[in-house]
């Protein structure tokens, strides 16, 4: 294994900025962000492995090591159970796309007894060499509660753990820059009750250095939660479609990046239910899923800036659940206008934002594009 100290970034803005306010905490400035280049997953040796074995059709969940210079991907969406660890390129440059190597045999993790899921957050803590996981359940229309959360340490695995609501909590996983604890937050908003209509952060009382035994419910602190069934024009006005706020949009990815918690926004602006063929002769064009349920097109791959500052203000009351909101937007231009956004890392040695782009070539594997964000 070896680590990288420098890259290629020399790049123009691969990004539109939408809008944005001013904090007196350090931020991330969007201007700062440049686009560096991209690399590809390995392709499975065949497909007649077990979906646990394989990157093709990988969600795109990713979580970054810096030890060894790597990212961990979720397996195939079929059988989301499993991890590989891959090798971040030498060189990235806007001129090729490499593809990455595999450094060693994909770790299987623990699943929900009896539920389909979907991994939706990792997140790798290099002090304790531990590894965050955190299941969503699949569809769960009918707002039951699930243990999600996990981790692997050594070896071992630890939990499934409770942490707020499955629906609301079972996504990105990300360390938070100002109290040092943990958030995760939501996956999918799947428009009832018990979801977030849009990123939610949940901050955890977790004792890392003696993990919970399975099936503990561990306390969380809200600090972002939209509720459904809540009208806010002032909110919507400023988005940055204009109207997708509550229309089941999916959020694939978080991370704290000095002051900022960034996530990863699957863009929607529309909420239609109905097969494929229905939407194509209600709108005139096909969505991109090709399954009866809800159609949101078109997407935009979209990242949230929120200031932690204001969260940490929010959760002690001074601000309430209509006030928070983004301090700037930056549509993600790499990524295509039907592209399936994945996830979302961050190396805080190089200063690098890791974004990834699910189903992205031939191969069906994900896409990691690179920005670096400049001092």
């Amino acid at each position: 294994m070896r680590i990288v100290t420098s890259m290629c970034c020399s790049a123009v803005l691969s990004c539109t900025v939408l809008n944005q306010n001013v904090f007196s905490q350090a931020l991330v400035a969007v201007e700062k962000l440049r686009y560096a280049g991209s690399f590809d997953i390995p392709e499975s040796s065949s497909w007649q492995q077990p979906p646990k074995e394989r990157l093709d059709y990988s969600m795109g969940t990713i979580g970054y090591r810096e030890d060894c210079d790597a990212l961990y991907v979720v397996a195939h969406a079929q059988d989301p159970t499993a991890v590989a660890l891959i090798a971040v390129p030498e060189r990235i440059t806007l001129d090729a796309i490499p593809i990455a190597q595999q450094l060693e045999p994909m770790v299987a993790l623990p699943a929900i007894a009896d539920k389909q899921v979907s991994l939706r957050g990792l997140h790798w803590d290099n002090p304790t060499q531990t590894l965050y996981y955190n299941y969503t359940v699949w569809y769960n229309v009918s707002g039951e509660d699930a243990a999600g959360l996990g981790a692997v340490r050594n070896g071992k695995a630890y939990g499934l753990w409770f942490a707020s609501h499955n629906n609301s909590s079972a996504g990105y996983v990300t360390r938070d820059t100002l109290s040092g604890k943990l958030i995760v937050g939501s996956a999918v908003a799947q428009g009832i009750a018990t979801s977030s209509l849009g990123p939610s952060a949940f901050r955890l009382d977790l004792n890392e250095d003696k993990l919970p035994e399975p099936n503990e419910r561990i306390a969380t602190q809200t600090m972002l939660f939209y509720p459904g069934r809540e009208s806010d024009t002032r909110r919507k006005a400023v988005l940055s479609t204009g109207d997708p706020w509550w229309n089941g949009m999916e959020v694939s990815g978080g991370a704290c990046v000095d002051g900022t918690l960034i996530v990863a926004v699957d863009e929607g602006e529309r909420s239609y239910y109905g097969t494929p063929d229905e939407f194509r002769s209600e709108f005139r064009f096909p969505p991109r899923s090709g399954g009866k349920g809800y159609h949101n097109d078109p997407h935009r791959a979209m990242l949230w800036f929120y200031s932690l500052e204001e969260l940490h203000r929010k959760e002690v009351g001074t601000l309430t659940l209509v006030d928070v909101a983004p301090y700037a937007y930056l549509r993600i231009d790499a990524l295509p206008a039907r592209g399936w956004l994945g996830g979302l890392a961050y190396d805080s040695k190089l200063r690098r934002l890791f974004v990834s782009q699910s189903r992205a070539n031939a191969a069906m594997t994900p896409r990691i594009h690179v920005y670096k964000i400049l001092d």
